[in-house]
């Protein structure tokens, strides 16, 4: 009883320990707030950080990789909100306007990533982790 009890202890305090691990990862990320992802004056290009462009890759077919990280005209600066970072880009080159849209929703405290992919005309394509 008392082996349980100590194990089930130690497998507690590491998934907390992992959780803490993560929220402390992306924490700096708050500093993005209001940068342009790909033009930041400040910080250089948000979709190149490890921490954002390994978990994306892994998600992420390379044609929506490609078209998040550099196949968009227009981008809004990030917005935080709560525990999330909030990035939109949009626009292709073989359109005027916003005829494609992509969203990043990123939670600070888990590390989950969601992505939707908005095309004119067709229903929205979603990508999340966790």
């Amino acid at each position: 009883m008392r082996k349980t009890a100590i194990l089930f202890l130690m497998i507690c305090a590491c998934c907390l320990y992992s959780f803490a691990i993560a929220q402390w990862k992306l924490e700096h990320l708050k500093k993005w707030a209001g940068e342009y992802p790909t033009y930041g004056k400040k910080y250089g290009n948000f979709f190149r950080l490890p921490e954002i462009e390994q978990p994306l890759k892994k998600l992420l077919t390379k044609k929506d990789f490609l078209l998040l990280t550099k196949g968009h005209k227009k981008e809004m600066p990030i917005d935080f909100g709560g525990e999330h970072l909030n990035v939109e880009v949009c626009g292709a080159n073989d359109c005027a306007g916003c005829c494609r849209k992509v969203r990043l929703r990123i939670n600070l405290k888990s590390g989950s990533l969601e992505v939707t992919f908005y095309e004119d005309g067709q229903a929205p394509r979603e990508y999340k982790t966790k």
